[in-house]
């Protein structure tokens, strides 16, 4: 039922209606954000990207195939988008946003853990164990590693995780 919503909704904006695109990106904007977030560890970089992200969906919106899930595919967009800020630092530059910003507040023992991470090391672990990502989808997103280098590197940021939980109980 849910599913035929949304593609009504996708229809619609192929067809160029703007409302139903918001409809799409408002059923959507908590999970991009806090995506975002976690990702880029920066409440006012975060709310940027986002909406470049919606930018971006909405200029390629007649690309969303009919046996795709808008949400799967406005996902890709997003850890592309997010990704390439990471390596870029472009949008971060043009904002003047620094590291030392404050950020986001969280009472959370793992996600306190994830914003100290290495940005590549937060991004995998993310994809991974919050995103569910598989270990070959996640190479899609980084190219330069391969499937193995992924389990390494989970397994890794896995063992850090635990540590640092377990010193703090």
């Amino acid at each position: 039922m849910q599913h035929d919503y949304f593609q009504l909704l996708v229809q619609a904006a192929q067809r160029g209606r703007k409302n139903s695109f918001i409809d799409l990106c408002e059923l959507n904007a908590k999970k991009i954000f806090t995506l975002c977030v976690r990702m880029l560890t920066n409440e006012t970089l975060a709310h940027h990207i986002s909406v470049k992200i919606y930018l971006q969906a909405w200029e390629n919106i007649q690309f969303v195939r009919a046996d795709t899930a808008f949400e799967v595919w406005l996902r890709s967009i997003a850890i592309y988008t997010i990704l390439e800020e990471i390596r870029t630092k472009k949008l971060s530059e043009e904002l003047k946003l620094t590291s030392e910003e404050i950020p986001p507040a969280t009472n959370d023992p793992l996600e306190k853990i994830l914003l100290h991470l290495p940005e590549i090391e937060r991004a995998i672990y993310i994809l991974h164990e919050m995103e569910g990502y598989t270990y070959s989808e996640i190479t899609d997103f980084f190219t330069n590693y391969d499937e193995q280098e992924i389990k390494s590197s989970v397994r890794n940021i896995r063992r850090k995780i635990a540590m640092e939980l377990k010193n703090e109980l």
